[in-house]
């Protein structure tokens, strides 16, 4: 189920994965003949251009472009590899059977995601408005589905 693929999202990507060893290579339709999953970084170092050889960064193999990381950028890898792992950890003491709070909780996912009071009012006022907006048009389609008889 999906909440049991998050928690090992979580936990392999905030746990296990090794940035610093291992980069990823999907794969694609167009090249079926080449390896993809976890890659030796050194291995891939070698064919991108530019000289790219940040160790502690995500990396990931363009899946239209050997030759580049479209992940580069990701400086805050550390900090991302931390928010997983916090995140893993507070779902999983959430789902434990000796957790008690769980049943005051409006949902599991509330553990690791917030959304703020000013969000919730204004996700109710476009509802709202939405909702009103589709009272208004009722009308017209009526009437322009009684001409088309």
């Amino acid at each position: 189920n999906l909440g049991h693929m998050l928690i090992s999202f979580l936990e392999l990507y905030g746990v296990y994965f090794n940035y610093a060893k291992l980069g990823i290579r999907v794969q694609t339709p167009n090249q079926s003949d080449r390896s993809a999953g976890f890659i030796d970084k050194e291995e891939l170092f070698k064919n991108f251009c530019c000289g790219h050889r940040t160790i502690s960064n995500l990396c990931i193999v363009d899946p239209f472009n050997d030759k580049n990381d479209i992940s580069k950028a990701s400086w805050l890898t550390p900090k991302l590899n931390s928010a997983f792992r916090e995140a893993f950890d507070k779902l999983l003491q959430s789902v434990s059977d000796q957790n008690t709070t769980l049943k005051n909780a409006p949902s599991i996912l509330s553990k690791i995601l917030t959304v703020s009071e000013s969000t919730l009012i204004y996700r109710k006022r476009l509802r709202s408005i939405y909702c009103d907006h589709q009272d208004e048009q009722r009308p017209v389609r009526q009437i322009q589905h009684s001409r088309l008889k």
